[in-house]
């Protein structure tokens, strides 16, 4: 690791690693957590498929599809009020 891996980040003054927090196991109960060493080149790839997921098939985030489902639920009740008033 220290061979291989440190030098590509020496450059880097700090905050090349992120450490995630996972909940306990279940079998012994010990903690757990990932490293993810930050600009590795397989992190990048996943996040660059995702885009070109998105952009090939027109996948939506939850976000981007919660905010359509609040958008068509305005308009239908604008509707019924306008057809109330009427």
């Amino acid at each position: 690791m220290f061979n291989t891996i440190a030098p590509r980040f020496s450059s880097l003054p700090a905050g090349f690693t992120r450490i995630q927090r996972l909940p306990r196991r279940r079998n012994d109960k010990a903690e757990a957590s990932v490293i993810e060493i930050l600009g590795n080149k397989q992190s990048e790839f996943e996040k660059n498929e995702e885009a070109v997921e998105k952009e090939e098939y027109g996948i939506k985030s939850f976000w981007e599809w919660e905010q359509g489902l609040l958008d068509q639920e305005e308009i239908y009740w604008e509707n019924k009020l306008r057809n109330l008033k009427m």
